[in-house]
């Protein structure tokens, strides 16, 4: 059944592909073609999704659809990147590659003004800069920026944990936030629980 999903979008495929003993080979072996690997990330992580849900006996999409609902969730991606003029904005930074085998994990909040919301974006990265996995979600409207940008790490390190990278190094863009969880202060504060739930998704990993 899994075949049949790769074969609706990745018709393809070398042979090879099928013979990978672990999803790390697979994803070395999609960096190393010239097919879209932010779609097969999506795919990969829908599939992802919907084996968890099966195996706990929840709702979960029809195997048929992974495929479609993958492109959608990555066009939803693509679409909702914030932007400068509907942003509370923070301390800029400039993206810098992880080192080899070992994946950075960009996380951000943003406000949108226009329409009242605030949504956090999640974005896996190899040292090439390609993208292994990502992820939107909007959620209500916090007290603060400070809050905000605590959430979204808090989201950054769950979703790492659900793809299972490991290997990962996390950053965002806002100082005070990043220091209060690096140095575990605050906690007493309007958003300390917000930080005792990353250390102890972090030590889970």
């Amino acid at each position: 059944m899994i075949k049949d999903v790769w074969d609706s979008r990745f018709a393809s495929l070398p042979s090879q592909f099928f013979g990978a003993h672990n999803y790390a080979d697979l994803l070395n072996l999609f960096l190393s073609s010239n097919f879209d690997t932010e779609l097969f990330a999506m795919t990969s992580w829908e599939l992802w999704t919907r084996r968890n849900k099966v195996r706990v006996g929840e709702m979960a999409k029809l195997i048929n659809r992974v495929v479609e609902e993958a492109r959608k969730q990555l066009q939803e991606f693509l679409r909702s990147r914030p932007n400068p003029k509907k942003k509370m904005r923070k301390t800029k930074t400039v993206w810098k590659p992880p080192d080899l085998c070992s994946v950075k994990i960009n996380y951000d909040g943003a406000m949108f003004e226009d329409i009242n919301a605030v949504g956090i974006g999640v974005v896996a990265q190899n040292d090439r800069g390609e993208v292994f996995a990502a992820m939107t979600e909007r959620i209500p409207i916090p007290d603060s920026v400070l809050v905000l940008e605590t959430l979204a790490a808090r989201r950054a390190v769950q979703f790492a944990h659900e793809v299972g990278f490991l290997n990962s190094i996390f950053e965002g863009d806002s100082e005070t936030s990043i220091k209060a969880i690096r140095n575990q202060t605050s906690l007493h504060s309007s958003f300390g629980h917000i930080i005792i739930d990353i250390w102890s998704s972090i030590s889970s990993f």
